[in-house]
């Protein structure tokens, strides 16, 4: 019988990981073991955590590179942050004496919870953890390159036992799974002849790299990327539905709006501005004195019991965007002005339309919030397709005003945030709604017009954030502001806020109490 070699060895093994495919999952050391129990090569013992007798004793060296992905448990919280590595050789962590591109596992500076990225090399070079298209599908994106450098890996008693130029830099990293937390399985497994391995010393040579294909590739890849980017801020957005129902709500920041005016009587006290969107479409505007009741959320739940006037003459009510049409006639027939919330920077998985929006939008998950992701603001485009269809349905149920909840992202460029957010205001009264700012108030104080389509502000803790002034200031009198607490606020606080709001309400187990 003819011996096996270590080629078909290797060959087997990666034949039976793709075959595991999904059930391929490595959260562990005693996980790789009983994967590798599972691989039926010949000669091969389970007992041994480590592939070395691939390629021991090889006169003419061929690497086998394993790469997987394992411990994923969370992710960063900013994006563009290099993988957290580490390598194990015999089962055990070795030290990766470049400190630069490589990080020890655990918590980092914004980082959620744990996240660790294990590479299981031998001798060998990991190019790339994941095609294009695997990484797209799983909200993330990641390009590997090699630059050469030399790191020695050692025993426990600090004997040198491989040494190998070897660094690898994660570029354009644009996210990862589109639910952190949850396992992913191998990545994939790839053959990488490389020659020049010297057994005697345990040494991989760089002579055959090609510095200049690798410079040029790098280049090459980050012109496709921004080339793919701008293109995609012309194609027609898909949309995202997002309302939030009773017993949910975001601790935000402040809202603002600004109206192009032109005087109209609406269902408000005094006078009020309409909004002209250029297209034929107008809304009734809103009194500075516009009242507003919170029936959409609230984190106690009861935001239903609040206190309601019989004549809804002169005030607005706030709805889930997912209320029916019977529901919007009930108030409106009692003389309520009827706005609706969804969700602009979340995607929620109990909604109706949650297939409207591609993976390329989906981001992390929302922190504390199990059920919904975060969108990525740059490819906001994407967003508004589905964004519209949602208000178009508010339109339909008769619905006057739209909520934009979650417009803010601090992991998001700050341009990206206002270019979308002006633009959900104008899809608005383009359909004939009546758009109102949630939160966001650094996106004001990052551009001020940010706000000119909007006629309202919905401000969660502003007095918490510190974000009334900045409300204040571009509401100039002319459009309501709406403050909603969720704690008690000091007497000096609250004197200080009344000069700057049209209301202040508390978040009770009685509904919203009206505290100003």
């Amino acid at each position: 019988m003819q011996p096996v070699t270590y080629r078909q060895k290797g060959a087997a093994l990666l034949a039976r990981l793709a075959q595991l495919g999904s059930d391929a999952r490595v959260r562990s050391v005693s996980d790789l073991n009983a994967l590798l129990r599972k691989c039926p090569l010949p000669n091969f013992d389970p007992n041994n955590s480590y592939f070395s007798h691939l390629v021991a004793q090889c006169s003419t060296f061929v690497s086998w590179v394993y790469r997987l992905d394992v411990f994923v448990s969370g992710w960063h919280s900013a994006t563009g942050h290099v993988l957290q590595g580490k390598y194990m050789y015999r089962g055990s962590p070795v030290e990766v004496l470049d400190k630069q591109h490589y990080v020890s596992t655990g918590n980092t500076p914004g980082a959620g919870t744990h996240i660790g990225a294990f590479a299981l090399v031998e001798p060998g070079f990991v190019s790339c953890t994941g095609s294009r298209e695997a990484a797209a599908r799983s909200g993330g994106c990641i390009l590997r390159f090699e630059i050469p450098q030399r790191v020695s890996y050692y025993y426990d008693d600090g004997d040198c036992l491989l040494e190998r130029n070897l660094i690898f830099i994660d570029f354009a990293f644009h996210g990862w799974h589109e639910a952190a937390g949850r396992r992913i399985a191998v990545v994939d497994c790839e053959l990488v002849p490389h020659r020049g391995y010297d057994p005697e010393r345990f040494f991989i040579s760089m002579q055959n790299k090609n510095w200049g294909l690798i410079i040029l590739s790098c280049v090459v890849c980050a012109v496709l990327i921004y080339l793919w980017r701008r293109s995609r801020q012309d194609v027609p957005s898909v949309v995202v539905d997002r309302e939030s129902a009773t017993g949910t709500t975001r601790a935000g920041k402040s809202c603002t709006c600004d109206n192009k005016t032109s005087t109209t009587t609406g269902g408000s006290t005094g006078t009020s501005t309409g909004t002209s969107t250029g297209t034929g479409a107008s809304v009734a505007g809103l009194s500075a004195s516009t009242s507003m009741y919170m029936l959409a959320w609230s984190n106690t739940g009861d935001g239903d019991k609040t206190t309601m006037p019989s004549d809804g003459t002169g005030a607005i009510v706030m709805l889930d965007g997912d209320d029916s049409a019977s529901t919007v006639r009930k108030y409106k027939d009692q003389g309520y002005l009827v706005a609706g919330y969804i969700s602009a920077g979340s995607w929620e998985d109990w909604r109706d339309d949650k297939s409207e929006f591609p993976d390329e939008v989906f981001g992390k998950p929302y922190p504390n919030w199990p059920d919904e992701t975060l969108f990525k603001f740059d490819n906001w485009p994407l967003l508004i397709p589905g964004m519209t269809k949602r208000m178009q349905k508010l339109k339909e149920k008769g619905f006057e005003y739209v909520e934009f909840d979650n417009i803010e992202n601090s992991d998001e460029s700050d341009d990206d945030q206002v270019d979308y957010t002006r633009r959900l205001g104008e899809v608005a009264l383009e359909i004939g709604l009546g758009p109102l700012f949630k939160n966001a108030a650094d996106l004001i104080r990052h551009d001020k017009t940010v706000q000119d389509n909007f006629v309202g502000f919905i401000c969660e803790e502003s007095i918490q954030w510190g974000d009334t002034e900045v409300f204040h200031e571009v509401a100039a009198g002319q459009k309501p502001i709406w403050i909603f607490e969720y704690d008690d606020v000091s007497s000096s606080d609250l004197e200080k806020a009344k000069s700057h709001a049209t209301e202040i309400w508390l978040d009770t187990n009685n509904g919203w109490e009206k505290l100003a």
